[in-house]
């Protein structure tokens, strides 16, 4: 979920944009005359009574960066890489002003690798780079010490951009309005396999945002014959348990779910998932049940997924082995 209006706070002062223009000027120039990254460093962060570190001295002398971010260009231009960040943005993304290094990021911290590639890629598009941006993996105490991989691009033209309303930005999502839709779903998405009776497949999004979630529920029915439905799951001031922390719910969560199977299967060959185990784990779900009755394809997924917490997780096999292969 994304709370975007919370992830704009600046810890330290931010010089206006001529005064850090002016501040690059002058280390450009004492670079030309042979002063150290150092020297420069404590030099203009003496001067102008802010420091500024010599990593951001280094990548402005190699002309990774600007204070203006004019090597991280970006046009607003509806396109299907455009329309995917948007998704993850409305979904797991967030903003972040690093006043150190006077950097406007956008960021995605998550435990799929590939999600953080997919995202990378997008990212890298629409910055008009040639190579995707490097993901690393870190372990992150919010999600009890746990392995996670992060991407991130810095761009102030992107980071205005991504701070507009969200009609401003739903704007741009036509007419690729299916990577939209897998990048919230990659972010927000779930998967809802009950095997218990009987064996039933859904799946579905949740967000803080009830007018985003109406609008996904308008594009998947107008735009792809999916219907879904929303609720609230009456959230907003209770306390909730993360990762052994307790927090108190600020804001509603809204669900919504795809119910009927023949949705599903659109989805998922129409939409799909960037993250290799939710799509893989559908496909799984939606062949069993297609090949098998109720009661008999409950004992079929079993043999390839187990109940962990509350995920179905893949079971440990051979390169090559799922149901679609082994039932064959």
């Amino acid at each position: 979920m994304n709370f975007r209006n919370e992830t704009l706070r600046v810890t330290q002062k931010i010089l206006p944009l001529d005064v850090r223009l002016k501040i690059y000027e002058r280390a450009k120039g004492m670079r030309r005359q042979g002063f150290t990254y150092k020297k420069i460093s404590n030099t203009l962060s003496k001067r102008y009574h802010i420091k500024i570190p010599k990593d951001t001295i280094y990548h402005w002398i190699s002309d990774r960066n600007r204070p203006d971010g004019v090597f991280n260009k970006f046009i607003p231009k509806p396109s299907p890489e455009l329309s995917y960040v948007i998704g993850v943005f409305l979904g797991d993304g967030y903003l972040k002003i690093e006043p150190k290094n006077y950097r406007y990021v956008i960021r995605l911290k998550v435990k799929d690798k590939e999600f953080a590639e997919e995202f990378s890629r997008t990212l890298a598009k629409i910055l008009h780079k040639d190579k995707p941006y490097l993901i690393w993996k870190e372990n992150d105490y919010t999600r009890g010490n746990r392995s996670r991989y992060t991407a991130l691009a810095g761009s102030k033209l992107l980071f205005n951009f991504l701070s507009k309303p969200l009609d401003g930005l739903l704007f741009y999502v036509k007419p690729f309005y299916a990577e939209f839709l897998r990048g919230l779903f990659d972010s927000d998405g779930f998967t809802a396999i009950s095997a218990t009776k009987n064996f039933n497949v859904k799946l579905g999004l949740v967000n803080t945002d009830l007018r985003l979630l109406k609008y996904v529920k308008k594009i998947l029915e107008y735009k792809f014959n999916i219907h879904s439905s929303i609720i609230s799951t009456k959230q907003k001031g209770k306390i909730k348990i993360i990762w052994n922390k307790s927090y108190i719910a600020k804001k509603e969560v809204y669900c919504l779910t795809i119910h009927k199977f023949s949705d599903v299967i659109k989805f998922i060959g129409k939409i799909k998932f960037s993250i290799k185990r939710k799509q893989e784990k559908m496909l799984d779900a939606i062949f069993i049940k297609q090949n098998f009755n109720s009661q008999e394809a409950v004992i079929r997924w079993k043999e390839f997924y187990t109940k962990v917490g509350r995920e179905w997780v893949k079971i440990n096999m051979n390169s090559g082995d799922s149901p679609e292969f082994s039932f064959r």
